[in-house]
């Protein structure tokens, strides 16, 4: 599975919430995702450096991988319509 690293402290701040291991794990479960590791406490992790989550992204999941701009504002009407 492709593995993504995210910093920890961004993410949780876009979401607006501070996560414990065990909510996260719930989160990444819910939108069929994996957290493979947190260097939150990793000794080799430079110090200067904000902590990484890393992601496991299933191979079938593109659309989680990507970011796919929105299309314009599109108004669909049924044939003959």
């Amino acid at each position: 599975m492709p593995t993504i690293g995210v910093d920890k402290y961004r993410l949780f701040e876009e979401l607006g919430e501070t996560f414990t291991a065990d909510t996260f794990q719930q989160l990444c479960f819910d939108f069929g995702i994996e957290l493979d590791e947190d260097t939150e406490e990793d000794a080799d992790r430079p110090k200067d450096e904000p902590p990484q989550l890393k992601i496991e992204i299933p191979a079938n999941r593109v659309s989680s991988r990507a970011r796919v701009p929105s299309p314009p504002d599109v108004v669909l009407t049924a044939a003959g319509a």
